[in-house]
């Protein structure tokens, strides 16, 4: 196992062989972190989690679910106003098939999605307009 520094690690928290955490990372208790995994720099683990052999973290990354599969793993979001930033997440959620051509949206779903790029724009003066 290789540390870097200011890495802060929770209680009852395993970590495997040849694991390497690199500075400012961040597990919180109880996690368990499998062999051979690399968590980038400012990478955080949430508590209560597993995390597969063999997973790599790419750096600033939240792990709020466990991870069963090994693969490399990044999730960074830019940060913004709290309501914004809601909308924009469940945007991304949606299916990209979905969002981008199904011919069954319902008139509210069409006007929320406007609504909602209007509004996260920055030209945005009014969300009576949208």
């Amino acid at each position: 196992m290789k540390l870097d520094n200011q890495i802060q690690i929770g209680h009852n928290v395993r970590v495997g062989r040849h694991t390497a955490m690199a500075g400012c990372v961040a597990v919180a208790g109880s996690a368990d972190i499998g062999k051979r995994c690399t968590l980038g720099a400012a990478a955080v683990i949430l508590g209560h989690l597993s995390i597969a052999d063999d997973v790599h973290v790419s750096a600033g990354t939240v792990i709020s679910r466990s991870i069963h599969k090994a693969g490399t793993y990044t999730g960074m979001f830019p940060f913004d106003e709290n309501a914004s930033w809601a909308r924009n997440t469940a945007l991304v959620r949606i299916s990209p098939s979905w969002r981008n051509g199904c011919a069954r949206w319902s008139e509210r779903e069409k006007t929320w999605l406007r609504w909602t790029s209007c509004r996260s724009s920055s030209t945005c003066r009014s969300a009576s307009r949208c």
